[in-house]
């Protein structure tokens, strides 16, 4: 009867201490798999690259009231970019979750040094785009309309009176160019993108006075106001240049696209 006993205690040691090395060996595994590694949630990105900002606007009725500037890109053009002289159109979306109607005026724009961020070259001033932009509801905001607001026309640009002599008669003052600015009703939400359609009003620098290349960063500047032109806030934000919307062909050492292989 003892030696019985004793037989099974031996036989549950035994168990206890292989089910332990198993424990051990499978940790070890574990801890090999997950060395080195880095979590997938650590290396997701937003869908959408660009730069964005907000400016708070508080009120009685809404404490917590901003507008944001938010997917801020300079449009993807070729992998040339934009050449010196040319006009590199801008994609945005403006939000606004305060209770006043908001103007937000395009300001400069300096291209960001690669190699030293604190390094801007002057690019221009932003300008705005002929054109309709898109506007939405946005839920949930205070001040919301029911329909959007319409867009106010530009004002006609002043012309002097010509003198009736035809000798002496000056010239024609030139035209004003319209306030690169924008007017966003509480609770609306304004794309400004030329992905958003042709006809779609946008804001972009025209006569870059640099070039403007893939890989490049731009810095911009945005002066916010209220309805009787009491500014807000001027802030600046970085916006990269758009990544492609698809890969480009594939080329071979040769530079020339790879021969399609032939049919038996």
């Amino acid at each position: 009867m003892t030696r019985s006993i004793a037989g099974r205690q031996r036989h549950a040691r035994l168990v206890a201490a292989s089910a332990g090395i198993i424990a051990v060996i499978a940790a070890g595994a574990l801890a090999g798999c997950g060395a080195g590694q880095i979590a997938e949630t650590s290396t997701i990105v937003s869908a959408v690259p660009g730069g964005s900002t907000s400016v708070a606007v508080p009120t009685e009725d809404n404490p917590n009231g901003a507008l944001l500037i938010k997917n801020v890109t300079v449009d993807y053009n070729d992998v040339n970019g934009y050449a010196a002289g040319a006009t590199a159109p801008l994609s945005m979306w403006i939000i606004n979750q305060s209770t006043d109607p908001l103007t937000v005026t395009g300001g400069d724009a300096k291209l960001v040094d690669p190699t030293k961020a604190t390094t801007l070259t002057p690019l221009g001033s932003m300008s705005l785009s002929s054109g309709t932009p898109v506007v939405q509801a946005v839920q949930g905001v205070a001040g919301n309309p029911s329909t959007p607001p319409a867009v106010p026309p530009s004002s006609p640009a002043s012309i002097a009176p010509s003198s009736p002599s035809g000798s002496g008669a000056p010239s024609p003052a030139p035209a004003t160019p319209a306030a690169a600015s924008v007017t966003i009703q509480p609770g609306t939400m304004m794309v400004l993108s030329t992905s958003a359609g042709s006809n779609v009003q946008h804001f972009e620098v025209a006569d870059l006075k640099g070039a403007v290349v893939p890989g490049n960063t731009v810095q911009l500047t945005f002066n916010v106001t209220m309805p009787d032109g009491t500014p807000l806030q001027s802030t600046q934000l970085v916006a990269p240049v758009s990544p492609p919307s698809a890969p480009g062909p594939r080329v071979t050492d040769s530079g020339f696209p790879p021969s399609p292989s032939p049919t038996s």
